[in-house]
């Protein structure tokens, strides 16, 4: 359904596999897994690897674990356009590699006892291969590259992205950047690469210990020099003790340079004020990073992540933007079902809808109403609007 529809509201899918210690409390990564008759949706909780199977007859469904190695909390993962699998487990494992929609793995592919911190396989020109786009992976500070599908000997280290590196993201080629540019947000801001990740130079947006990008997203726009800007969701340290340290920048030259797009607000997403310490200091930072996912209509979405102390449910949010990241709106307000969790990963299913990695709950999709129907069509579909929740 589009993204821009009113009103959007959230449907929890069940709780992933218990193995009798109790659900799994949070999925990480997620992702389809393209299939002859329909898209498999797998994700990697704390748990392990889980493949969603949708109840007979509109039930609740139910999760596979064929994985239990691949776990970790702040994990990541990648499936590549071929539909091989990868997860990078944790913090001290190297990833792992299925070709067979994760039955079997191939473990630590990459050889040098690293962990991998971000993935990403490249749409441009120069980085593509016989496998399709070459692969990319952040070990520690330096990129390492693959043009065999990621295959155990296939990884090559390329550069050093200037810190340590958690994620990437893309410019596609344009009359202003015939080649496209590689970005890389880092434990220092935002670097770029002109030459496929061998080498990279700093952006304006690039400070020792004042900004950690935490993730980019492409918004395309007609007659843009670039083809469309770039945005990039970066944890501020430089605010100091503010309430907030999620923001979103823009830029509209390729990754070059960039300006402040956006904070969030804890208020409008119901984070509640953490106060002060003993010393009667403000706890900075309660809400603290964005996750950003463009959907296929343009439209912009951002995953809210807070540090809350204690059992509280409201620790994350979700945002939108319809013009390109300039403005917000709350995207997961009272009524619309979502339960106020802290986001690790947005993406979108081949029906359209939004599906969220969430701590404490798994995965909880949207279903916004179809846009622009007219007047006749609405009964027929209301009820196939409550078809589609109801398989969820």
């Amino acid at each position: 359904f589009p993204a821009r529809s009113q009103p959007v509201t959230w449907e929890k899918l069940p709780f992933l596999y218990d193995d009798g210690g109790g659900p799994v409390d949070s999925a990480e990564f997620l992702g389809f897994l393209s299939g002859s008759a329909t898209d498999t949706l797998v994700v990697t909780g704390n748990d392990g690897f889980f493949v969603f199977h949708p109840g007979a007859g509109g039930g609740e469904g139910t999760w596979e674990r064929r994985c239990r190695r691949c776990s970790g909390v702040f994990g990541t993962g990648l499936i590549t356009e071929g539909g091989t699998l990868f997860v990078a487990p944790g913090a001290a494992t190297e990833p792992d590699r299925s070709t067979d929609r994760g039955y079997t793995w191939q473990e630590s592919v990459i050889g040098d006892g690293y962990p991998c911190q971000a993935f990403h396989q490249s749409a441009l020109p120069a980085l593509q291969g016989p496998a399709g786009g070459a692969l990319l992976c952040s070990v520690v500070s330096t990129t390492y590259r693959s043009f065999g599908d990621g295959a155990p000997g296939t990884w090559e280290q390329a550069g050093r992205h200037g810190g340590d590196g958690i994620a990437y993201g893309e410019g596609p080629p344009s009359a202003a950047l015939p080649g496209g540019r590689l970005l890389a947000g880092v434990y220092n801001g935002v670097t770029a690469s002109d030459d496929g990740g061998v080498t990279w130079a700093p952006t304006s947006l690039y400070g020792f210990a004042q900004y950690i990008a935490r993730s980019f997203a492409w918004v395309p726009e007609a007659g843009h020099p670039y083809r469309g800007a770039a945005l990039a969701a970066v944890i501020d340290l430089t605010l100091g003790h503010a309430d907030s340290s999620a923001t979103v920048w823009r830029s509209d030259d390729g990754g070059s340079t960039w300006a402040l797009a956006h904070q969030f607000s804890p208020t409008a997403h119901g984070i509640p004020d953490q106060g002060t310490n003993q010393s009667g200091v403000p706890i900075g930072h309660r809400l603290r990073e964005a996750d950003l996912y463009t959907a296929s209509d343009g439209v912009v979405w951002a995953g809210l992540f807070a540090d809350v102390a204690g059992p509280s449910a409201g620790n994350g949010g979700i945002a939108r933007s319809t013009d390109g990241g300039r403005t917000w709106e709350v995207a997961a307000g009272p009524g619309s079902g979502w339960t106020g969790r802290g986001v690790r990963q947005i993406t979108e299913g081949a029906d359209g809808r939004l599906y969220v990695a969430a701590e404490e709950g798994g995965v909880v999709e949207a279903a916004a109403v179809v846009e622009g129907l007219e007047a006749e069509e609405g009964a027929e579909a209301e009820a196939a609007k409550a078809v589609v929740i109801e398989a969820s």
